[in-house]
């Protein structure tokens, strides 16, 4: 009889243990750092163990804030409930915004995601994601990331920016200091507050070509000669 009594009380327990995470966002605070415009600030996430049981964990964070809404980044593991379902690493970036009844929300801007692992066949390897936010002189903040697997950065997400001066969020993370706007390479292009440059391999092309162009230009000549 007491079996009886409990299991629909475990079974709701369970469920929640398994809905709760889906609506909730990690923990995290205010750094020390300021993120005016023209700067740009950096972090390492590392990517979280998945958990034993179905269920979802997070990294740390990074993220802005101009005092009404902030602006986070984070990576999550999912284990599913599936028994051979994937193990899914995702890299998400959100608002959190105070509802009109006073609750904080997340809202996603945009989720990637970064790996999958076979939950038999595969062995889960922890990654590092860098992260470079970047406050542009025109009013823009533009997220991006780069894992250990990738050779250039991705475009994350691209806001208006709110503020002259954001407080930067932080926790959990490898945080690096504000510093002057830099170049960076975006998808395997040069970009820093706006500007674009030829690309490396674009630069090798165009070396190649120019020198088949010369190469056939000789060969003509000397079979002219020979004419």
């Amino acid at each position: 009889m007491k079996t009886k009594t409990l299991l629909p009380l475990i079974i709701f327990l369970a469920l929640a243990a398994l809905i709760a995470p889906a609506g909730a966002w990690p923990s995290y605070g205010k750094s020390s750092y300021y993120l005016p415009r023209g700067y740009e600030v950096s972090a390492v996430i590392e990517t979280p163990e998945p958990p034993f049981w179905p269920g979802v964990v997070d990294s740390g964070v990074v993220g802005l804030s101009d005092g009404k809404e902030d602006i986070i980044v984070y990576a999550h593991t999912i284990n599913p409930v599936e028994p051979f379902g994937k193990i899914t690493v995702e890299l998400i970036v959100s608002k959190i915004v105070t509802t009109e009844i006073g609750w904080k929300e997340e809202r996603v801007i945009n989720r990637v995601i970064i790996e999958t692992f076979d939950k038999i066949a595969d062995v889960f390897v922890k990654q590092k994601i860098s992260v470079k936010i970047i406050h542009t002189k025109s009013g823009q903040v533009r997220i991006y990331y780069k894992t250990e697997k990738l050779e250039n950065y991705k475009t994350l997400a691209t806001l208006v920016s709110t503020t002259q001066k954001y407080v930067v969020l932080a926790s959990g993370v490898e945080l690096h200091a504000p510093q002057p706007i830099v170049e960076i390479n975006i998808g395997g292009s040069e970009e820093s507050a706006g500007s674009i440059t030829v690309n490396k391999y674009l630069a090798w092309f165009l070396l190649g070509v120019g020198a088949i162009a010369v190469i056939i230009t000789v060969l003509v000549l000397v079979l002219a000669k020979k004419r």
